[in-house]
């Protein structure tokens, strides 16, 4: 997914970094993450989410060392995560500011349902909305990618994938599509975003547009319409 929620987004808005780095240190000194705890971080997403885990883990392998040695490498370790954390939350105040300058332009829609079924033959379609200036009506509009993907076999594949029973071989077969497609959407959110911060005009994007792969797969810049 390319947006913040609108929570997300208004939590990380208001988060207080400095307030956070007093909470951070304030938690290492105690060797508890209560202090942290209290911010609730939760509210401001995947990624700050795992910044606080790893830093909660730093501070429980400090309370658990007894060595000098030890305490002194999980001390440095609380502090890296700490850092880590403090600056996780500092990406994610840049990413709402620019989320923020987007809307005031465009929006491109990242809820994007599944197939019920994944096969080689791959849509996505994005659908997106524009304006020149804010105090233009907005414009709205659709682009449907395709791509047909290529099974490439990795070696010793074929050793494996004799000993797979048909039905372990279908699932295997359907997890990798899964992948490719969850993956081809992600290319796609990605590229209509960044026409339009690079300064793009909707009426430019076209209806659909086939992936251009390399040997059968994608890569980043496989879905790039405009290139």
């Amino acid at each position: 997914m390319i947006n913040l929620s609108a929570g997300e987004r208004d939590a990380i808005e208001d988060m207080d970094v400095d307030s956070l780095r007093i909470a951070i240190e304030e938690a290492r000194k105690a060797h508890s993450s209560t202090a942290v705890t209290r911010l609730q971080l939760y509210r401001l997403g995947a990624y700050v989410q795992e910044a606080e885990r790893r830093f909660d883990l730093a501070l429980a392998n400090l309370r658990k060392a007894n060595a000098a040695a030890k305490i002194a490498s999980s001390e440095q370790a609380a502090i890296r995560a700490g850092w880590d954390l403090a600056s996780a939350v500092d990406q994610m105040k840049s990413r709402a500011r620019q989320e923020r300058r987007d809307g005031e332009r465009f929006y491109v829609d990242d809820h994007i349902h599944e197939p019920f079924t994944f096969r080689p033959e791959m849509t996505v379609s994005v659908s997106y909305r524009w304006r020149t200036t804010e105090n233009d009506d907005w414009s709205y509009g659709r682009i449907i990618f395709h791509h047909h993907h290529v099974a490439r076999p990795q070696p010793r594949a074929f050793a494996h994938r004799r000993k797979l029973t048909a039905r372990q071989r279908e699932k295997e077969l359907s997890e990798a599509l899964q992948r490719e497609w969850y993956h081809m959407r992600d290319l796609a959110l990605f590229s209509v975003r960044d026409f339009f911060r690079d300064g793009g005009n909707g009426a430019d994007i076209p209806e659909t547009f086939d992936a251009v792969t390399d040997r059968g797969s994608l890569n980043n810049s496989s879905l790039n319409f405009w290139a």
